[in-house]
């Protein structure tokens, strides 16, 4: 579902509900992502119809991740749960710095990172 809104700084809006859909399955994931004009994803957020101590998430599936003109792109095949970036080599206080480092991943979408680190050391293994 697709909807526009306006919502200004320091303000919260009702943008919609989940009566639209009906009854679903509780095992559902449910998404919402505010993007601007621009295609820019500015919020998102995940959460579940049932309480996640109750959900069997997916195996391991195929995560990918490659570096397009300096910006850290990631993306799975299935759902992945709590991926968490970290850089520099075990017992270094310094290492990779994320713009975000720990988030869940939504099958088919790329998510866009921008970082900071050690360009020397290679940061998708």
């Amino acid at each position: 579902m697709t909807r526009p809104f306006l919502c200004n700084a320091h303000e919260s809006v009702l943008v919609g509900d989940l009566d639209i859909f009906g009854q679903f399955k509780k095992d559902c994931v449910l998404t919402a992502r505010a993007v601007d004009g621009h295609g820019k994803v500015l919020a998102e957020s995940v959460d579940y119809a049932e309480m996640e101590r109750r959900i069997s998430f997916p195996d391991r599936g195929e995560l990918s991740c490659r570096v397009e003109a300096g910006i850290l792109v990631l993306e799975s095949d299935t759902f992945a749960r709590c991926v968490e970036l970290r850089g520099g080599e075990e017992g270094q206080a310094f290492g990779w710095l994320f713009e975000d480092d720990y988030f869940d991943l939504l099958p088919g979408v790329k998510r866009r990172l921008r970082f900071t680190g050690d360009m020397k050391k290679e940061l998708c293994r």
